[in-house]
Formats: structure tokens, sequence, C-alpha cells
């Protein structure tokens, strides 16, 4: 006969397996919203506060894959890290904030006429008036400068250059446009981009 510690360790060992289906599944199964029709996922706010309304304990259920699996993978060749490391860095300058005013949205004139280079505010500050918009801006950026201004080229996705201005092209390193590239590989679960920004922000700013 097993012991009364053997049968002990064995519904231990029983109960831990459980605990890590359970959480491993909770993080990809999902049911329909009973009002919405949308995806919800099991053990979530929603499922939770509308779980004794609906049943869904009962409710058909199916797998997603989580955010970040879902994401495909996004990283820099070492040519690519390379290339960018040998960029020279933009160095800013309050002119560049006060230029081409007339273009600008409202509320981004007033930024410019207020912008002051002081070295206080966000590492990414005055970035949303150098920052080439998707469009015009990018397609001139990148025939000027080659894919080396952008971190994902094919898609002219997270500019690190400042855009072009009087069709000048300066095609250097902005570190507020690493920063928020930075930012952005990390909201978008983009873990070995955001890690080659890492390594290019630690050299070049």
């Amino acid at each position: 006969m097993r012991s009364i510690d053997d049968v002990k360790e064995s519904l231990f060992e029983s109960y831990i397996y459980v605990i890590d289906i359970t959480i491993d599944m909770s993080d990809e199964e999902y049911v329909k919203n009973p009002e919405t029709g949308r995806d919800i996922k099991v053990g979530g706010p929603t499922y939770v506060r509308l779980m004794g309304k609906y049943h869904l304990q009962t409710a058909e259920r199916f797998v997603k894959k989580s955010p970040h699996k879902r994401q495909p993978s996004k990283s820099l060749t070492r040519e690519r890290i390379q290339q960018i490391s040998e960029m020279p860095v933009h160095q800013t300058a309050v002119e560049s904030h006060i230029v081409e005013q007339s273009s600008m949205p409202p509320h981004l004139i007033r930024r410019a006429t207020t912008y002051k280079t002081d070295g206080r505010g966000r590492p990414t500050r005055g970035w949303a008036l150098d920052a080439p918009k998707k469009g015009t801006e990018r397609h001139q950026l990148k025939k000027e400068c080659g894919d080396k201004c952008f971190l994902l080229p094919e898609t002219e996705g997270f500019p690190i250059c400042p855009k072009c201005v009087d069709a000048t092209c300066n095609c250097q390193i902005d570190c507020r446009g690493l920063t928020a590239a930075k930012m952005r590989a990390h909201q978008y679960k983009y873990t070995d981009l955001y890690d080659n920004i890492d390594q290019l922000m630690r050299e070049k700013c």
C-alpha cells in the first residue's frame, strides 16, 4: 500500500499540473460575447461580468494565440544594425521646429511656436513636429535616404530620421525617433525589434 505521504505528494503534483493547464488555457481560450458578438477572454473582466447572466461556463470555447504570439517576428539583421550604427546622429535645433508652420495642423503650430530646447521634458519632445508623417513625407525620406531611415523599410514603418525640409534630407539618426520606435515596439510586442532598438540607443544616444 502507498503511504499517506506518497498519496499527498501525488495529489499535490496533480493539483499543480491542473493549475498550470488552467492558467495556460485562460490565456488562450475565448468565447463569444452574447451582447456584442466580439471575442472575450475566458477569465477576463468581461467574461466574469457576463458569466452568471448568460451561463458562459457552458458556452462554446475556442483557442486563439496570445497577442504577442499573433505578431510576426520583427528583428534587424546584423547588417542593418551595423548600417544604422554607422549613421551620424542628428542634433536638434530650435529652428527645425519653426519651419513650414503653414503646412502644419493648428495644434502642431502652437507646439512649434512655444517649443524650447532647454534639455527638459520627455525624451521624444519635439518628435511630433520633426517625424515624417505617413504618405508623402515618408516616401520622400525613403527616396532620398534609402532604407536606413526606417527600422521596417518595407512598410516605411518606425522612422528614425527627421523629415525632409525644403527638399533637404539630412538622413541622420534622431534619438527621439529611436525612443519613439522603442515605445511602439514595446506596445506592439515586437520583442526582438525592441532589443535591437535598445542596443542602438545604448550605442548612439
